[in-house]
């Protein structure tokens, strides 16, 4: 893709960013128990009568989680207090079904849902997915409004990745639109479609890295997306990361393996969703699985990246 097609910022006084793992054990984690309101609280309010579906873990109990602290992985220069703001990110992944054998292709590819409307979808595991599995993945900005964008790229053994892959937005879904405010849960693929978890047979894959981006401008003007995905440069992927990456901290559910997506979940992130009350989630609704929670300058746009483990079958 032409380089000149994406916006590029000044550089920011920030760091490398650390990667978010559902799988992966940091020292020193903690557990405590949270509320969901608290972590959720800008959120809008249920409107119209909406009630949640309710998980194993509602907003009336605590959640418990694991809290892991990252620092980042390079020095940041002093920021006054006044620019900093809290910035929280969510992400969840749901296990639909074994794909077909035999596909070719490698990283997060779509397809066709071969699956029912309505199904109840299953939260994976910590330990991530294999190779072969068909998922959904939701991804919600917790705390800013903006234009959100999603970056996959395969992670090797040997430490090497594979080439960045634009996989959100698309003009597949909401024509391009990739507008986002606090609620708004972005599925991935849109409805209709699921992402097969595929792998080069010829090198050995670990994890896929998903970049989450949340700019207060646009990154890409939407005349410039594809319906299918488009590759990006590595060079230009690594300069909004040291540009805007910054210190995070890591909050995972420990107890919501297994658990369905809720009525509300499912309903917010179709095409069908157009006003504010039905596109968003409530405080009252279930948290991202994973959460990160970093400190920002204020105006620059929130990064950071999800690790998705892929386990041997």
């Amino acid at each position: 893709m032409n380089r000149s097609l994406i916006k590029t910022f000044g550089l920011a006084a920030v760091a490398l960013v650390g990667a978010g793992s559902l799988g992966t054990a940091a020292a020193q984690d903690q557990t405590k128990s949270i509320r969901a309101p608290e972590y959720a609280k800008q959120r809008p309010a249920a409107s119209g009568g909406a009630v949640s579906a309710s998980l194993s873990v509602t907003a009336s109990k605590p959640v418990r989680v694991r809290i892991r602290k990252r620092k980042a992985a390079a020095r940041v220069k002093p920021v006054p207090p006044k620019q900093i703001e809290t910035a929280r990110l969510g992400f969840t992944v749901w296990r639909v079904e074994k794909a077909a054998s035999g596909t070719q292709a490698k990283g997060l590819s779509e397809r066709d849902a071969s699956t029912a409307d309505g199904q109840r979808l299953g939260r994976v595991a910590d330990e991530g997915v294999a190779v072969g599995d068909s998922v959904r993945i939701g991804v919600e900005s917790l705390t800013h409004s903006g234009y959100l964008y999603v970056i996959d790229r395969e992670k090797y053994a040997d430490g090497t990745y594979g080439p960045p892959t634009l996989v959100y937005p698309t003009r597949r879904y909401r024509n391009g639109d990739n507008s986002v405010r606090p609620g708004d849960i972005i599925f991935l693929p849109g409805p209709g479609r699921e992402i097969v978890v595929t792998s080069d047979a010829g090198r050995k894959q670990i994890a896929e890295e998903l970049t989450v981006i949340v700019s207060p401008t646009r990154l890409i003007e939407a005349a410039d997306l594809e319906k299918e995905q488009i590759k990006l440069s590595p060079n230009q992927l690594l300069t909004w990361m040291q540009n805007w990456a910054a210190s995070e901290v890591q909050i995972d559910q420990l107890d919501a393996a297994g658990s369905s997506l809720t009525r509300r979940e499912e309903a917010a992130g179709s095409d069908e969703a157009k006003g504010l009350a039905e596109r968003s989630l409530s405080p009252d609704d279930p948290l991202p699985q994973t959460m990160v929670e970093m400190k920002v300058k204020r105006g620059n746009p929130v990064i950071t990246t999800f690790t998705l483990p892929i386990k041997k079958n």
